[in-house]
């Protein structure tokens, strides 16, 4: 559509030809050279058509605005074709990226293909290039199969290292394929790699989410065997994991061990032994671990303070709901209506359990 602008002006040129025979065809003339110049205006494609030279940055702005799949990958075309214009890695992302988002790894295996032909010479591509699309095939595309074709990018000139490693693990583990997770963890040292926390951590993570948790710990005697620390991290997946199968004393050990072994217990430690003690329901318990939270410098979380005392409000144990309720107030945590309704029941429970109490021993008097 030309618009208002444009009709405006055809009808201008309408009126100043209209009379005039041996304009008509200048009139014409003018009408599609106006129309091809505002046609070409909202069309910022056409630039990669002009042999005007085209700045990098043009390019990335035309790649930007475009969604459909399809002509991103014409576009790629047209402009891997210009002299002053070859592809770089950041249009390379911003292409990979746009056809990730359309589920398209057919054409992004294709560019990939492109790249190793040749089209490397053209351009610099760094590790982390190839680590962003081990990403995007392991964890958007969900086919760490065909990420782990990326593991030879090391005839690419791309150091294959432990974070590329633990990447395509990641995306294992997210689909539950232990099995080929564990393998690839083989794999590490034919690589000249050493796995780190984050690679036993993943790992175990998805063992306790599947119920593993004694494979979890047969992981974590390998992982101090072949010299690799656990850090808080690595403890903390492991105690969660205790606590989800109800073995809360294991939990409080574990955090013992993890003092031992010189790994400084951080928040997320003691909460975890805390959210299992409150999972298994022994508020008096949680009560006494919160109390050495706090004398070790943690407090517990907004959620620890209102289901505890909404437990001990359950067991009649008013004297420590209004201990935790002060020390609730004081780390600034708002009581909600909710926990207030359970703290007002509390309260009248035990004055109509000392009522009758009190009645039954006046009768008992008589």
């Amino acid at each position: 559509m030309i618009g208002r602008c444009g009709v405006a002006v055809s009808k201008r040129i309408h009126q100043t030809t209209a009379h005039s025979p041996l304009l008509l065809d200048r009139k014409q003339y003018c009408i599609t050279i106006f129309t091809k110049t505002i046609s070409s205006s909202t069309d910022p494609l056409h630039k990669l058509n002009h042999k005007d030279w085209l700045a990098p940055n043009e390019v990335l702005k035309i790649f930007k605005i475009i969604r459909d799949p399809d002509l991103v990958l014409t576009s790629l075309d047209k402009v891997s074709q210009r002299k002053d214009y070859k592809p770089n890695e950041t249009l390379f992302t911003l292409v990979i990226e746009k056809l990730s988002q359309s589920n398209r790894f057919d054409a992004i295996t294709d560019i990939m293909n492109r790249i190793k032909a040749g089209e490397r010479s053209h351009c610099k591509l760094s590790d982390d290039f190839f680590y962003r699309v081990i990403k995007i095939y392991g964890n958007v595309g969900g086919d760490v199969e065909e990420a782990e074709v990326y593991l030879g990018a090391a005839k690419l000139g791309v150091v294959v290292d432990t974070c590329s490693f633990n990447i395509l693990i990641k995306g294992l583990c997210e689909n539950d394929d232990l099995k080929e997770a564990f393998e690839l963890l083989d794999e590490f040292p034919k690589q000249e790699c050493s796995p780190n926390a984050v690679t036993y951590s993943t790992l175990m993570h998805c063992l306790c989410r599947n119920g593993r948790i004694d494979e979890a710990f047969e992981l974590l005697d390998r992982m101090e065997n072949e010299g690799s620390d656990p850090d808080a991290i690595t403890f903390n997946v492991l105690i969660s994991g205790l606590g989800k199968q109800g073995r809360v004393d294991e939990g409080v050990q574990l955090l013992n061990r993890m003092k031992m072994n010189g790994c400084k217990p951080n928040l997320g430690s003691y909460q975890a032994v805390l959210y299992s003690i409150i999972d298994s329901k022994k508020f008096v318990d949680a009560k006494r671990f919160m109390d050495r939270m706090m004398s070790e410098g943690f407090f517990p979380s907004f959620l620890s303070y209102k289901t505890v005392i909404e437990g001990l409000c359950e067991e009649n144990r008013l004297g420590d709901v209004d201990f935790f309720l002060n020390q609730m107030m004081h780390q600034g945590f708002v009581p909600k209506m909710g926990t207030w309704r359970k703290i007002v029941e509390s309260i009248c429970r035990e004055r109509e359990e000392l009522s009758s109490v009190a009645v039954t021993e006046c009768i008992c008097d008589f």
